[in-house]
């Protein structure tokens, strides 16, 4: 794993997220009709199924590569600087991450998709470091879409912003795509698997009957 951060300054960096996460992410927004912008982030904190590391963008391939071997349900990437390119980044590997039951999504300071919400929401808080960074949240494909769909259900959606939903029912399409196609495969396996047994049974009669 990459580290450019002295320990010092990832404490600081750690504590600056919990308090975004606590200040931002977890009050309750009209914008989101009375739901908080990361109704499940508290939860997630809460039990400890956050886990936040430093790195690079090859670092986050890394953990993709070894995901079974994570006890975190969602783990955060921090990555030094403003990456500008680190949005068209995470799509372009999200359309092979699917098919590993994977997406990575994007934070990035100024270059964020814009939901709509008020500035005045997003920026009540108090940073703890002048330091620019960036982010990636690594997480199941699977375990989002669920999420997602409880939420458009409670209509969380309903004020966002066309931008904002173009990325959602992208991530959905992309999803439903992958997992028919795993689900194909899984039939066809199957169906595969049942003529094998088929043949041998087939030629295990006749080696009886050749007797």
């Amino acid at each position: 794993m990459t580290d450019y951060y002295p320990t010092k300054k990832k404490i600081v960096i750690v504590e600056e997220i919990k308090r975004w996460v606590q200040d931002v992410l977890n009050v309750p927004s009209e914008h989101f009709t009375g739901m908080p912008p990361c109704p499940y982030a508290k939860a997630a904190w809460v039990n400890n199924d956050v886990k936040i590391a430093f790195g690079t963008q090859h670092d986050v391939m890394n953990i993709c590569d070894e995901w079974d071997n994570q006890e975190a349900s969602l783990v955060i990437v921090v990555i030094e600087g403003v990456q500008k390119e680190l949005s068209v980044w995470c799509e372009e590997r999200n359309t092979h991450l699917a098919f590993e039951n994977l997406t990575l999504m994007s934070f990035v300071p100024d270059d964020t998709i814009d939901t709509g919400q008020p500035e005045e929401e997003m920026t009540n808080w108090e940073p703890l470091t002048d330091e620019e960074y960036s982010m990636v949240f690594v997480q199941e494909l699977s375990e989002l879409e669920t999420a997602s769909a409880h939420l458009m259900s409670k209509g969380y959606y309903k004020n966002c912003t066309e931008q904002f939903m173009n990325y959602v029912n992208a991530r959905s399409e992309r999803a439903r795509h992958a997992f028919k196609e795993e689900n194909e495969e899984a039939s066809d396996e199957k169906a595969n698997g049942e003529e094998a047994r088929y043949e041998e049974e087939v030629q295990e009669e006749e080696m009886i009957d050749g007797k």
